[in-house]
């Protein structure tokens, strides 16, 4: 009986071992943001300075090959969007494509995103992998990027790994070079293909 049991406790050890290391293989697998047409995510925006709710949803409705890569137009945004082994990345405009949001990426992970012409630098970078975000009680476990324009806090991104951002807070600049919160979008429905 001591036998069976031992063994028993032993293949039991060895089954949680073995999900707990899939569990955190599968977490750093995949992308920040899933790109496929089809895809939309839905969003409850509110204006803290109108006081003013409204909703965006963004959705993929097409993709297109630009310079041999596959990139995905995001209307909401009128931006294109490309996952890279390094994390998700934009193509606004007439300019260069830019790092949005590095993944898979470590606390304290900092780029710079300039563009040509502007006088404006953009600093961003991972404060947590890990912050855990409540909507309507389900829980989204974050990677969380924040963005400082010249110096200052312009806006923050949470974002689930394989579902995209759940929620985005704007903030601008005060006279006393501080900052305020003006808009905040939390996603409310989403669907991945």
């Amino acid at each position: 009986m001591k036998a069976y049991l031992k063994l028993l406790i032993f293949l039991l050890a060895g089954f949680l071992l073995n999900n707990c290391e899939k569990n955190e293989t599968e977490k750093s697998q995949g992308v920040i943001m899933p790109l496929k047409i089809g895809n939309y995510w839905k969003y409850l925006v509110y204006d803290y300075e109108e006081e003013a709710e409204s909703t965006r949803v963004d959705s993929i409705s097409t993709d297109s090959i630009i310079d041999g890569e596959k990139w995905f137009l995001l209307n909401g945004t009128n931006a294109f969007f490309s996952n890279r082994n390094n994390g998700l990345w934009d193509l606004v405009g007439f300019y260069s494509e830019e790092l949005l949001m590095k993944y898979p990426a470590k606390v304290g992970d900092n780029w710079d995103i300039s563009r040509p012409g502007l006088s404006v630098e953009i600093n961003a970078q991972v404060v947590s992998v890990d912050t855990p975000v409540d909507i309507n009680n389900e829980i989204f476990e974050c990677y969380e990027y924040e963005y400082y324009e010249n110096g200052l806090l312009k806006r923050k991104h949470y974002a689930s790994p394989s579902i995209g951002i759940v929620k985005t807070k704007i903030y601008k600049s005060t006279t006393d070079d501080t900052v305020e919160l003006v808009r905040q979008a939390t996603l409310i429905e989403y669907n991945l293909n």
